[in-house]
């Protein structure tokens, strides 16, 4: 009995490590995508720097708003912002 809780505990170790793994490698390819659509408009624009992989640009979308202080969504949203402006005046 006592082999089979080792077992079962040590299956579920597993599968969690499998997901985290799995969720960092689909991070870093939409990082990698966003890294490269940067570069290409850097080429474009004549820039004289190169886009990289950071720690920041493998965050989520929610921990890289935390880190960057971002409160919600309306701070991203023109409109949003015009009707807050309109609010408070």
């Amino acid at each position: 009995m006592k082999n089979k809780q080792v077992i079962l505990v040590v299956l579920i170790l597993l599968l969690c490590c499998t997901i985290k793994n799995y969720a960092q490698q689909e991070r870093l390819a939409e990082a990698s995508e966003r890294i490269s659509k940067t570069n290409e408009i850097i080429k474009e624009k004549d820039y004289k720097w190169k886009a990289a992989l950071t720690s920041m640009s493998l965050l989520t979308q929610e921990e890289f708003k935390k880190r960057c202080g971002i409160i919600s969504d309306t701070t991203f949203n023109p409109l949003e912002q015009k009707k807050i402006q309109e609010k408070i005046k």
